[in-house]
């Protein structure tokens, strides 16, 4: 074999893997806070996609941060309930490729059969 035609085929094999691990994904991301703004530990938080039905789910650190990463670009809604506490949905929002979106949520006191929409605008980090 020619030395062109191995430096084709390698250069096509590494094209091709930066293809495969290239494409962009977002993070959804946020602080989960009670209505008096202290932080709410070990809130479940999900994260689905409103085109596929795909559920992300992850809970709130000691923090109160959540964070869900590798989540391909569409849009999506946030629901976060936790003992003691309303749960509380998010509008729609869109995730577009390298996409930081910051969702905080302040969870009101209430049975968790009360849902609570929040009406709040996101704030797009880049």
């Amino acid at each position: 074999m020619s030395v062109k035609l191995r430096f084709g085929f390698l250069m096509i094999i590494v094209l091709s893997a930066f293809q495969l691990f290239g494409q962009g994904v977002g993070t959804v991301l946020g602080t989960v806070t009670d209505s008096s703004g202290a932080v709410v530990v070990a809130a479940s938080v999900d994260i689905t996609n409103t085109q596929t039905g795909v559920v992300s789910h992850t809970q709130s650190s000691s923090a109160g941060d959540y964070t869900v990463p590798y989540l391909q670009p569409g849009t999506y809604k946030v629901a976060v309930k936790a003992a003691g506490f309303q749960t509380s949905e998010s509008n729609v929002f869109s995730l577009t490729v390298d996409q930081q979106e910051r969702l905080n949520i302040a969870l009101r006191p209430g049975g968790s059969n009360e849902v609570v929409q929040v009406e709040a605008n996101a704030v797009t980090l880049d």
